[in-house]
């Protein structure tokens, strides 16, 4: 009986000495997230939103867009308040290349 009573108080100790060890790389991990959490938010915050190879349109005025799909859009549909309507621009409606036999050598 008292050979299992030590075999129990030293299981007993193992399993303490084991999950206060556990706890500890619990708390280390979960510090280690924290700051690295807290740099990834400072990083990005103090970075700019927007991509490096932007081009500021200075004089504000609209500028044709085609998304990705292919979808053109010549200008805003909605002017901002206080802006005039701009002239209307000539788009060319003739997109065929001219035949080779019309170039002359």
């Amino acid at each position: 009986m008292n050979n299992l009573q030590l075999k129990f108080d030293n299981f007993q100790r193992n399993h303490q000495d084991f999950q206060k060890k556990f706890e500890q790389k619990q708390d280390d991990f979960q510090n280690q997230t924290m700051h690295f959490m807290q740099n990834l938010y400072n990083k990005l915050s103090s970075s700019s939103s927007l991509p490096s190879n932007t081009i500021s349109n200075l004089k504000g005025e609209a500028k044709p867009i085609t998304t990705k799909s292919g979808m053109y859009y010549k200008e805003p549909p909605i002017l901002p308040p206080g802006v005039d309507q701009q002239e209307p621009v000539e788009e060319t409606t003739n997109t065929e290349l001219p035949s080779p036999d019309d170039i002359q050598p």
